[in-house]
């Protein structure tokens, strides 16, 4: 049987994995304000960002996973692990812990505008690691020649 607290947390992962991953395909954010907030800081929302980030990488990693299997035991158990990893990013993210993952998960998932704000700052995120590492495989391929 499964605690009250722990479907508390799994549906917080649900829920920010769904939201963020939503915050992620919307359109491009139409104010350049920071009115788009939603009440929050720069920080708590760089943090949920960042948190958010890795948490779409669990969920895309583990939805390829589960459909390559049938096995009902595996997916749940792909799930299960999923679920855990989640919950260990947020937890362990600096800046943000699981109350206000949440709270800003069900902010974004009330307030298109600021889901479009944390969509702008995620695909700036996604923008700078490209291009880190393209500069990184750039720099190797210098280290390589000398």
């Amino acid at each position: 049987m499964t605690s009250p607290h722990h479907q508390s947390r799994h549906k917080a992962s649900v829920l920010a994995a769904t939201v963020f991953a939503a915050a992620l395909l919307a359109g491009p954010s139409c104010s350049d304000t920071e009115d788009n907030l939603a009440g929050f800081t720069e920080e708590q929302v760089d943090a949920f960002v960042n948190a958010g980030i890795d948490i779409a990488i669990i969920n895309t990693a583990a939805r390829e996973e589960f459909l390559k299997t049938a096995d009902k035991e595996q997916q749940n158990a792909i799930v299960a692990a999923a679920r855990a990893e989640m919950d260990t990013v947020i937890t362990n993210a600096p800046g943000i812990d699981m109350d206000l993952y949440v709270a800003i998960s069900e902010a974004a998932e009330a307030n298109p505008a600021f889901a479009e704000e944390l969509s702008t700052r995620a695909k700036e995120q996604f923008r700078l690691l490209d291009e880190a590492h393209e500069n990184l495989g750039e720099d190797e391929g210098e280290d390589t020649e000398n």
